[in-house]
């Protein structure tokens, strides 16, 4: 049985391990003969939350290992669109589609929300190991460290992943939404493990070409290394150009301690005007795309 590190999941480079037409929402995934250019591509295997998302914006999915992966086809045209989570509600931005977004050249063209539900399933109550996605583990670790603290918990690509494990090994038992148990065979042990009960993902529609309109927008801003590149002086740059910012995050440069890139959305349907006001205190500043949310799955 392969476990696969966290590590060497963000450095592989990702490959195709299932191309289908989804029957149904809760991850049955039937063979077809699909023009690859009317499918989307998202994190697999199927049953994943990204597989359900992706059903809301298309139901030809082809899957894949890695997020950079699923975004790379985008780029070279084996899909339309890749469907990516963004953010969670409990543990924040979701650091891989941040990097995609920072290097892969593709812009947002739509929005999903899904609620997230994890539940705990095994092929009997007597496992020894505890697989999911790191965030379904984060997100559930309250319930399985009081229930199971002396299990092994092990990272793997997805949740839907984590029960393919537990189908083929009795010892383990995976974290992942409560419809995977039935369709895969295995014993529903506990639902609804999650820390927080009000548990969404956004989810990102990613293309080559942006959409033509929309109601939100997203922004990279690189204030520079000698520009204040704190924070705090960046929302007050932002403050003082009097726009509704809806979402900010900081990541690190990666060239030199203490340089931040910052993500930011913002409401509106005029990014030009918005661009055109803050751009002189930024080194610069990339557009994402404009988009509206498509689907709110809660």
């Amino acid at each position: 049985m392969e476990f696969i590190d966290r590590r060497e999941f963000l450095t592989r480079t990702g490959a195709v391990v299932a191309i289908g037409a989804v029957a149904s929402q809760q991850g049955i995934a039937e063979s077809a003969e699909t023009p690859t250019e009317q499918a989307v591509g998202t994190l697999g295997p199927a049953g994943s939350y990204s597989h359900r998302a992706a059903l809301q914006v298309n139901n030809q999915v082809k899957f894949y290992e890695t997020m950079f992966a699923a975004a790379d086809a985008v780029r070279s045209g084996e899909v339309q669109a890749a469907i990516l989570p963004i953010e969670n509600s409990i543990q924040g931005a979701v650091i891989d589609t941040l990097d995609i977004l920072e290097d892969r050249d593709l812009y947002i063209t739509a929005e999903v929300n899904v609620e997230i539900r994890h539940a705990l399933m095994a092929q009997s109550p007597d496992f020894t190991k505890v697989a999911s996605h790191p965030q379904a583990l984060a997100q559930s670790s309250d319930y399985l460290s009081r229930e199971y603290p002396n299990a092994e918990f092990h990272e793997v690509d997805s949740t839907s992943a984590s029960v393919e494990l537990a189908t083929r090994d009795r010892s383990v038992a995976a974290v992942a939404h409560p419809d995977l148990a039935e369709n895969n065979g295995l014993e529903l042990l506990a639902t609804d493990i999650q820390n927080v009960s009000n548990n969404v993902t956004r989810f990102v529609r990613l293309e080559t070409e942006p959409a033509t309109e929309g109601t939100k927008s997203t922004l990279l801003l690189y204030p520079g290394r000698e520009a204040p590149a704190l924070s705090s002086d960046v929302l007050d740059i932002l403050g003082d150009a009097d726009i509704d910012f809806t979402r900010f995050e900081a990541r690190p440069s990666m060239k030199a301690l203490g340089d931040y890139v910052f993500h930011a959305d913002f409401e509106g349907d005029d990014p030009e005007t918005v661009i055109d006001t803050i751009e002189p205190a930024f080194d610069w500043v990339q557009y994402l795309g404009t988009y509206d949310l498509i689907m709110d799955c809660r």
